[in-house]
């Protein structure tokens, strides 16, 4: 069975791996994600390198803030793929920055999409930021 928002939460995830965001270097990537939520309506600023997604409630109240990273460390020489490839096999997805945080970035990212379609009630703001830290390769 094929559910399109995970299919297109994959593709994205995909998309992010394929774009080398080192700390320092997070430009394209943040270029990336907010063209993402601009196509789909979200409204969205960059300051910088960060990007920040909002959802605006419809009655006052306390704000949800969600925070991630979209830069990476450098990769190490152990790597046996690509770590830009961004391909799929056997349901998994290898590369820099799938997981550390790219999967977080996108469940965010798809998240205040569907919410913004939403009548919601409270705030919600989602910051992908930069420089994490650097980090020795992995």
């Amino acid at each position: 069975m094929s559910l399109p928002h995970l299919d297109e939460a994959a593709q994205l995830l995909a998309e992010l791996v394929r774009i080398p965001s080192i700390s320092g270097d997070e430009a394209a990537a943040a270029d990336h994600a907010q063209a993402w939520l601009s196509a789909r309506g979200v409204d969205s600023e960059r300051l910088g390198h960060t990007v920040v997604a909002r959802v605006e409630g419809s009655q006052p109240g306390p704000t949800l803030l969600l925070n991630s990273h979209l830069d990476t460390v450098p990769a190490g020489n152990q790597w046996t793929v690509d770590p830009h490839a961004g391909v799929w096999q056997d349901g998994r997805l290898t590369g820099l920055g799938a997981n550390d945080a790219g999967g977080c970035v996108v469940a965010m990212m798809t998240g205040v999409f569907h919410l913004s379609r939403r009548n919601t009630q409270r705030f919600l703001r989602e910051v992908f930021g930069i420089q994490k830290g650097i980090q020795k390769p992995i």
